[in-house]
C-alpha cells in the first residue's frame, strides 16, 4: 500500500496533472506530471539504479508514463497506485499536502517585508536575461542537492517560467521536509507583466 510504500523510501512518481498535485499531494513522494518535459526532468530527478512506481489517476497516464521512462532508459517501473491510494493515504495519514497558490505582487510584498523567501527555479540562462531582484535562485535540476542553502523558519514561494517546474520544485522541497510552499504558478512573465521590479 501507499503509506508503507512511502515509509520504506520507495520511489514514487506523482504523474497526475500539477493542479490536482497541489490540491493534495503526499509528502516525500516526487510529482512530476506527464507532458513534453516529462523525460526530461525525470532523467534529471530520478535515480537510474532503483525500481520506480507511480501514482497516477488511470492506467493510461500511467502507461504514458511508463513509455517516456522506457525511451530514457527508466525502464524498472514495478508498478501503479491509482486514485484510491489517496483516499487510503488520508485514512492512514490524515490529510494530503495541499499547496496554495500566490499571486506576484502578494508574493513580492511578502517577499520585501521578509516574511517569504522568493526562489527561482528556472535555468541560469533565463535567469541571466531578467529575474526578481534579491530572489534566490536554484536551477530545479540542482534543487534537491541544494535545498540545505534556503531558509526554513519563513515560507518559501516558487516559480519557474510557465508553472510546471516550480510545481515539481515543490514537492522535491516537500521531499526535503519542507512544509511552508506557496506556488506563484504565473512564474517570472506574471511577475514583470504585473510591473514588479525586475533586473
Amino acid at each position: 500500500n501507499l503509506p508503507g510504500a512511502v515509509d520504506r523510501g520507495d520511489v514514487i512518481v506523482d504523474v497526475r496533472p500539477t493542479k490536482e498535485v497541489l490540491a493534495g499531494a503526499v509528502a516525500g513522494v516526487l510529482s512530476i506530471p506527464v507532458g513534453g518535459s516529462f523525460p526530461t526532468w525525470a532523467g534529471w530527478l530520478l535515480p537510474y539504479d532503483r525500481p520506480l512506481s507511480l501514482l497516477a489517476p488511470d492506467q493510461a497516464r500511467a502507461l504514458a508514463a511508463v513509455r517516456q521512462l522506457a525511451l530514457i532508459g527508466l525502464d524498472r517501473v514495478t508498478g501503479w497506485y491509482g486514485p484510491d491510494s489517496l483516499a487510503a493515504w488520508e485514512h492512514a495519514r490524515g490529510p494530503l499536502a495541499i499547496t496554495p497558490g500566490i499571486e506576484p505582487a502578494e508574493a513580492f510584498a511578502g517577499f520585501r517585508r521578509g516574511e517569504l523567501t522568493l526562489l527561482d527555479v528556472r535555468g541560469s540562462g533565463e535567469y541571466a536575461s531578467g529575474h526578481v531582484p534579491g530572489a534566490s535562485h536554484i536551477p530545479l535540476g540542482y534543487l534537491a542537492e541544494r535545498a540545505n542553502e534556503l531558509p526554513r523558519d519563513r515560507p518559501l514561494a516558487l516559480f519557474c517560467g510557465g508553472g510546471t517546474r516550480s510545481r515539481i520544485g515543490v514537492s522535491v522541497l516537500r521531499r526535503a521536509g519542507f512544509t511552508k510552499l506557496f506556488d506563484q504558478g504565473g512564474g517570472f512573465p506574471a511577475h514583470s507583466e504585473a510591473g514588479l521590479p525586475v533586473e
